[in-house]
């Protein structure tokens, strides 16, 4: 899950965290003056790579393409959840 919180004393300062939505693990954050597609791109990413699920995914989808319709179950579920709205 991901969310970002700005601070009291610097409204324009935010910082996204990552977590694991199971174990509420604390796995990534990005403190930033911007919150943009970008931050959470690059935060997602460092998450994925500090879980040792990157170079795998990366693997996996080398060629661009998975198949929604073929079941393999050393696909990872990416599920986000943000309280940020609808």
């Amino acid at each position: 899950m991901y969310d970002t919180t700005h601070f009291r004393g610097c409204p324009d300062v935010g910082t996204t965290t990552i977590m694991d939505l199971v174990t509420r693990k604390w796995i990534r954050e990005i403190v930033s003056a911007e919150e943009t597609s970008t931050q959470v791109q690059v935060v997602f990413t460092d998450a994925l790579e500090a879980e040792g699920l990157l170079d795998e995914a990366l693997e996996r989808g080398a060629d661009g393409r998975i198949d929604p319709t073929v079941d393999d179950d050393r696909r990872p579920i990416l599920l986000a959840v943000s309280d940020n709205g609808p």
